[in-house]
């Protein structure tokens, strides 16, 4: 059947679109009696249109289906040729070989009669024979399927080249028949459609991992609205990590050579990568495949930390009425490693267990963790970088569509893209509350939040007298974590002092801050008890501040009942006690 007929979608398509074209200037002309049925018919051109678009790309994915299925028919029978042809250069070998062997032991043989004894079957010669046509006939019908096969092949590749031809050419036909239909669209009082093209020309270049990625974020984009959101596809920059390195294991494994691990490696080397099915072949996602074995471990590294020419990258605009950086998440993909990172350059170690358990800090393709081969033919243990500020966390090649390894736990779900972009905006939205908070405390400005001001008691003679961000408190934890951001606050209450260290996670305010209060030497009161025990309270009162709109004031309510806390221990001496602490000693007392 023609594709270009009529009844086809192709020609129903242009038929349209002839139409519809020849109908826009006679309507813009009309008289106001001519317009309302010229209008009609001209929706009508525009849902036939649209309709026959479809089936086009519903054709032409069943083409493509049949294409595939034609092709593995294809490789089958090319797969039997080959065996035949096997089959038939062995049997030649043999001949050749038999055929003329000289024996000297056969000459010096004599047989009685004078003749050599034959006792094999006379029938045996015509069963070759027969065998041999009945062979040559299947091998020819072969042949001539193959021929017809090869023959359908390249009219469906005639057939592939026009629809992709007619494919490319539909964008710019859509275009013309969009700014043609712009006078209709401001008749009715519907809204001109807009693309931004340049934004979709540079995300076919991008791997297919990233790709994907940007689908999703697009889709989610229109399907709930833009919002706060920006969604851009700007060039990738490397960031190099000072900690990367070679595990030690692997050089004790170079300085002893075992022939089983050259066999291994030889073997691994000559391992073809799978083809990558991505929407840019230029920048296809490879399998990870050894280095050449004359490249150094350290040359290695800088390429299999290379990463993709082109990143995607979502910002998040601050709250209304606040002044803070935007946050701008950044999507790398790193072919060699086939992997994913994250990074978030306005504000470090953000994204640190965005998601249970998942730091950030393992490498999700194990098949990428032995990418290096040493001069000598041996595998390197690579460790990714500790201080590598984008991380390759596993809710990002999960959205990215890429899945190494089953999950941990099989009841747990994985993250959508939804339920990831409202986990940021989260986290972002609690971070800048943080930092405001911070600027309060740092200008001596100690207030509840309006839902519990009435519940949280303000203190009488204890004063926030400093407040310090991104300190070290060495002496106050036993370890301090790159990702927890550190404070120190000075409580004064009639000239004695007490210097309270705040860890904050970057899951704040889901993960409450851990508090540690030290005293001046000198000083009875508070003593150390009760230090600790102004701690814990803060600790176990923070479980009942519920109100959602005071939960990221949690740090200031804190710092609030520490100083009513230190109010009371200098009102009633070194023996008093808080919470349940109190209840136990009154116990012990009666």
């Amino acid at each position: 059947m023609d594709r270009q007929s009529p009844s086809t979608s192709v020609g129903q398509l242009k038929a349209a679109s002839q139409e519809l074209r020849s109908l826009l200037p006679k309507l813009i002309d009309a008289h106001d009696s001519d317009i309302s049925p010229r209008v009609a018919r001209a929706l009508l051109l525009l849902q036939k249109i649209k309709s026959s678009t479809r089936d086009t790309f519903l054709e032409t994915e069943a083409w493509r289906k049949r294409v595939a299925d034609q092709k593995d028919l294809v490789e089958a029978h090319h797969l039997k040729l080959q065996n035949l042809m096997y089959e038939k250069d062995h049997l030649l070998r043999e001949i050749k070989r038999c055929r003329g062997f000289p024996m000297k032991e056969m000459d010096k043989i004599e047989f009685p009669e004078g003749q050599l004894p034959v006792t094999g079957d006379p029938d045996m010669h015509a069963e070759h024979l027969l065998r041999l046509e009945t062979e040559k006939e299947a091998r020819e019908e072969v042949q001539e399927q193959q021929r017809q096969l090869h023959a359908k092949i390249a009219a469906v590749d005639e057939a592939i080249v026009e629809k992709r031809t007619f494919l490319e050419s539909l964008p710019a036909e859509i275009a013309a028949i969009e700014k043609a239909s712009e006078p209709l669209q401001a008749l009715l009082s519907i809204p001109v459609t807009t693309m931004d093209v340049a934004r979709q020309h540079d995300a076919k270049e991008l791997p297919s991992a990233l790709y994907t990625l940007y689908c999703e974020l697009e889709a989610y984009m229109q399907a709930m609205g833009p919002g706060s959101l920006q969604l851009r596809i700007a060039p990738a920059q490397a960031t190099p990590s000072s900690s990367t390195k070679v595990s030690s294991r692997s050089v004790r494994e170079r300085t002893t050579p075992v022939p089983e691990v050259d066999e291994r490696a030889s073997k691994r080397q000559k391992t073809t990568p799978l083809a990558s099915r991505s929407p840019s072949p230029s920048v296809a996602s490879p399998a990870p495949a050894p280095a050449a074995a004359t490249s150094t471990p350290a040359v290695q590294l800088a390429e299999a930390y290379s990463v993709a020419p082109k990143a995607v990258e979502i910002e998040f605009m601050p709250p209304a009425g606040s002044s803070a950086v935007p946050l701008c998440v950044r999507f790398i993909y790193l072919p060699v490693l086939g992997i994913v990172t994250v990074e978030t350059p306005a504000y470090p170690h953000l994204l640190h267990n965005l998601f249970d358990k998942d730091a950030g800090d393992v490498q999700p393709n194990v098949a990428a963790a032995y990418a290096l081969v040493s001069e000598d033919g041996h595998e390197v243990d690579m460790d990714y970088p500790a201080d590598a500020p984008a991380r390759p966390y596993l809710w990002a090649q999960w959205i990215c569509g890429l899945a190494f390894q089953r999950r941990s736990e099989p009841t747990r779900p994985e993250p959508s893209i939804r339920c990831v972009l409202t986990t940021l905006a989260e986290r972002y939205e609690s971070r800048v509350a943080l930092l405001a908070l911070s600027d309060r405390l740092a200008a001596r400005r100690v207030e509840a939040h309006a839902s519990l001001a009435a519940v949280l008691p303000k203190a009488r003679k204890t004063t926030l007298v400093k407040w310090t961000a991104n300190v070290r408190p060495t002496e106050a934890f036993a370890t301090l974590h790159a990702e927890n951001s550190y404070f120190r606050a000075v409580l004064e209450h009639d000239r004695s002092r007490v210097n309270v260290y705040v860890e904050v996670s970057p899951a704040y305010p889901q993960v409450p801050p851990v508090v540690v209060c030290e005293g001046e030497r000198r000083a009875n009161v508070p003593s150390a008890d009760q230090l600790k025990d102004m701690a814990l309270e803060v600790s176990l009162a923070s479980k009942s501040w519920h109100a959602p709109d005071a939960k990221p004031w949690l740090l200031m309510h804190q710092i609030m009942t520490l100083m009513t806390c230190l109010d009371e221990v200098h009102a009633k001496g070194d023996k008093y006690t808080f919470g349940s602490k109190r209840a136990v000693v009154s116990d012990d007392t009666a």
